[in-house]
């Protein structure tokens, strides 16, 4: 296993500074068939180990350690995903990636649309809810855009854990508050993060 980026560690149960954040995002539908056969396997990294979950075309989900079950539909498969896998333990290991991989996970037009503005979040920064609203030109619909972060099946590549309180605080994540900070630390993000203030 790689070593630990310094200054993190590994998750339990868990681009350059001012670039911006990777976008790996794909229109709904789009990439993977509706009846394409999933797949999943696990991604050993400096963080712990991840598991991938998608078909041949898009990845569908990607849970941190400790996060539930395989997806009982999907076929392990050991060596799926070979270029995620390349970018997750670069990530791991603090190096600036932008993630190829393309991504079709099930949710509704609003909550694609949530998704794709993650990954406007650049590496070493935190948005709130209320600027990440207002960045998908839906200002008043915080409420509605920190559900659908919440939803997010797609850990790291599409970073929620970038998202934070109007304060700066961290607030919920489902892999668990350490894990949120176990990420933004490894980007820098944490406890010298950057958050605009609704």
């Amino acid at each position: 296993m790689s070593e630990h980026a310094p200054g993190t560690a590994a998750l339990s149960a868990a681009t350059a500074p001012g670039a911006a954040a990777p976008s790996a995002a794909t229109a709904p539908g789009s990439a993977a068939a509706p009846d394409a056969p999933l797949r999943w396997a696990e991604v050993p990294t400096a963080l712990g180990t991840l598991r991938a979950t998608g078909t041949r075309h898009a990845l569908v989900a990607l849970d941190l350690p400790g996060q539930g079950r395989p997806d009982p539909r999907a076929t392990h498969d050991p060596d799926a995903f070979p270029v995620l896998r390349r970018e997750l333990v670069a990530y791991a290991n603090g190096q600036p990636i932008a993630f190829t991989v393309p991504c079709d996970p099930p949710g509704t037009p609003f909550q694609h649309l949530v998704w794709e503005a993650l990954t406007r979040i650049p590496w070493g920064e935190t948005w709130s809810y209320g600027q990440l609203a207002a960045a998908i030109g839906r200002p008043r619909a915080v409420r509605a855009v920190a559900g659908a972060v919440g939803a997010n099946p797609i850990a790291v590549v599409r970073p929620c854990h970038r998202v934070v309180g109007a304060d700066g605080s961290l607030t919920g994540f489902s892999a668990g508050l350490d894990a949120k900070r176990t990420l933004l630390s490894l980007e820098g993000a944490w406890p010298r993060h950057h958050v605009a203030h609704d």
